[in-house]
C-alpha cells in the first residue's frame, strides 16, 4: 500500500515538475498510559535526547482496567508524570493518544476509543456500557435528506461522547504540567463527523485516516504532510513506516523496507512509533535505519505552529520552540473530573457537601450551647457559693 502510493505521488510530482525536498523524519513513543513502564520509558527519550533526536509522545492520560472498569490516571503517578516532564523537556512533545485508548470493556492500548469495533460504525452512544443500536444503512432511506435526519440524534450522542473525551484528555494533561500539541486517534480510527469534532480542539493530527464511514478497514495516507478536506482543517503528519512488530521473525524487516522505499521515493514523510515497553534492545538500530535516508531531518513539532484549547485550556506553539498555556481548570473541577462521571453524580457530590456543612454546623452549635451552659451553672454556683 505504501508503495502504490510512493508511484502515485511520485508520477504526480514529475507531472507537475516539483523537486523532491527534504525527507521529515518522525519517531513516536507509544501508548504510553498510567501503568507503563516509567524506567524503560524515560531510558527511551533519554536516548533519543543523546542522539539530538526530537520525540513524539503518544499519552493516554487514563487507563482503565477491563475486568473491574477502575480507572488509573496519570496523577495517580506521580513518577510517570516526573518522567514525563523531564522528557518534554529533553525535546519531547506530548500529543493527546486518546482518554482512556479504550472501549467498553476492552484494556487500555488495545481497544478503540472513537470507534465502535464489535458493531463496526461510529460511536452510538454517550455511555460505553449501553448496548450500541445497529444503524441503518443509507440505501434504506428514500433520499439524503431521510438519512441525515435519522443520524442526527446519533450524531448528537457522538458529539458529546467525543467532546468530553477530547476535553478531559486535553485538560487532564495540562494540570499535570503535560502540553499536548496534537492528536492521534487509537488505532487511527474515527468517522469523519469525530475528525470535524476534533479539529474544534487541534490543529494537527498524526497518524492515518479512517478513509471509510462504514467500516474502521480502510485506512491510509499521504506520503507528504497534507490537510485533507475530510480533517476539517487539521494538519496530518502521516505514519509512513510502522513499527517494530515481534510478532515476526524479523521485528524490524517491514520498517526496513519502508525506509528503503523512502529512500527511493525521495522527500515526503518517513514517520513511524516504537512502544517503550521493548526497551532499548530495537531502538538504536531503527534511528541508524532512519538516519539513513538522505537529505533528512528529523520534526520538532515544537518548532511548528500548533493550537490545543478547550473551554479552559489554550495551548499555542509560534514555531520558536517554547509553548504558551493558559489554564483555567481549578482544582475543583480536576476532583469532579476524575471521581464523577455524570451530572446527576456530580449534583450528589454538591449535595453530599452541604449536608455535611450543616453537620457541622450543627454539632458546633451543640457544642457552644453546652459551654455556654456550662459558663452559666457555673456562674450561678459562684453566686450561691
Amino acid at each position: 500500500l505504501l508503495n502504490d502510493n510512493l508511484i502515485v505521488a511520485k508520477q504526480l510530482r514529475e507531472a507537475f515538475e516539483e523537486k523532491a525536498g527534504t525527507t521529515l523524519l518522525y519517531l513516536r513513543l507509544e501508548d504510553i498510559s498510567p501503568m507503563s513502564d516509567e524506567t524503560l520509558l524515560l531510558q527511551a527519550g533519554t536516548y533519543l535526547h543523546k542522539r539530538h533526536v526530537p520525540f513524539i509522545l503518544a499519552v493516554i492520560p487514563v487507563y482503565l482496567n477491563p475486568e473491574t472498569g477502575d480507572k488509573v490516571y496519570l496523577s495517580d503517578k506521580p513518577k510517570m508524570v516526573k518522567v514525563l516532564k523531564k522528557l518534554q523537556s529533553m525535546g519531547g512533545s506530548i500529543i493527546v493518544h486518546g482518554y482512556t485508548h479504550a472501549y467498553r470493556y476492552s484494556e487500555t492500548g488495545e481497544g478503540f476509543e472513537f470507534w465502535d469495533a464489535k458493531a463496526d460504525q461510529p460511536i452510538t452512544s454517550e455511555n460505553a456500557e449501553d448496548t450500541p443500536s445497529i444503524l441503518e444503512d443509507e440505501q434504506d432511506f428514500p433520499n439524503e435528506q431521510a438519512y441525515n435526519s435519522y443520524l442526527k440524534p446519533f450524531r448528537e450522542k457522538e458529539e458529546t461522547y467525543t467532546k468530553q473525551k477530547l476535553t478531559r484528555a486535553i485538560e487532564d494533561l495540562t494540570s499535570s504540567g503535560l502540553y499536548p500539541l496534537a492528536f492521534e486517534a487509537p488505532h487511527y480510527t474515527m468517522s469523519e463527523y469525530g475528525y470535524q469534532i476534533a479539529s474544534q480542539y487541534f490543529t494537527s493530527i498524526f497518524g492515518q485516516v479512517q478513509l471509510s464511514g462504514t467500516t474502521w478497514k480502510t485506512s491510509g495516507a499521504s506520503p507528504y504532510v497534507t490537510a485533507p478536506s475530510m480533517l476539517h482543517g487539521m494538519t496530518l503528519y502521516p505514519e509512513t513506516i510502522g513499527f517494530v512488530d515481534t510478532s515476526k521473525q524479523n521485528p524490524l524487516g517491514d520498517m526496513e523496507e519502508h525506509i528503503s522505499q523512502m529512500i527511493d521515493f525521495e522527500g515526503g514523510v518517513a514517520g513511524g512509533f516504537y512502544h517503550p515497553y521493548l526497551g532499548m534492545k530495537y531502538l538504536p538500530e531503527l534511528v541508524d535505519e532512519m538516519e539513513r535516508i538522505p537529505d533528512s531531518e528529523w520534526l520538532d513539532l515544537k518548532k511548528t505552529k500548533q493550537t490545543v484549547k478547550t473551554d479552559k485550556v489554550e495551548i499555542h506553539t509560534s514555531g520558536d520552540g517554547t509553548i504558551q498555556v493558559k489554564n483555567g481548570v481549578s482544582a475543583i473541577d480536576e476532583f469532579f473530573d476524575h471521581h464523577r462521571q455524570t451530572p446527576l453524580e456530580k449534583a450528589l457530590w454538591i449535595l453530599s457537601a452541604v449536608v455535611l456543612l450543616f453537620v457541622v454546623m450543627f454539632v458546633s452549635y451543640t457544642f457552644y450551647l453546652r459551654a455556654t451552659l456550662k459558663k452559666r451553672i457555673f456562674k450561678e454556683r459562684r453566686s450561691l457559693g
